[in-house]
């Protein structure tokens, strides 16, 4: 191994931030990972629109009622796919590929389910 190749592993091995880790010594490449006052703040907020999902029950929205608690839960989905899926600090090559499989996938289950509703 080279004296260059060596000296970027050994780089990549020095974990001197707090906010990175070395996974246990896995693989002893240091990652990002947040801090717990993310973390703690994620958790609020998904409390925060729990609360919110269950006060719209009693609201009288019709049809956008649906819509709001649609995109309730696409935020809540997102808040921990983001924060403690640790796609934040992930390539974003790999959210760029994921994103369009993501939403691919739900048409193919928003579409099977209205396909079972109609034909029943």
């Amino acid at each position: 191994m080279s004296k260059l190749t060596r000296q970027a592993i050994e780089e990549l091995n020095a974990c001197d931030d707090p906010d990175l880790d070395v996974h246990g010594g896995t693989h002893g490449i240091c990652h990002p990972h947040g801090s717990i006052r993310l973390f703690v703040g994620i958790w609020a907020a998904l409390i925060a629109f729990t609360f919110l999902t269950v006060a719209m029950a009693s609201w009288e929205l019709g049809a956008l009622s649906i819509v709001a608690v649609l995109a309730i839960a696409a935020t809540k989905s997102t808040l921990v796919f983001l924060g403690f899926m640790h796609l934040w600090w992930e390539d974003k090559l790999v959210i760029k590929i994921l994103i369009p499989v993501v939403l691919v996938l739900l048409a193919i289950f928003i579409g099977l389910t209205y396909t079972d509703i109609l034909y029943r």
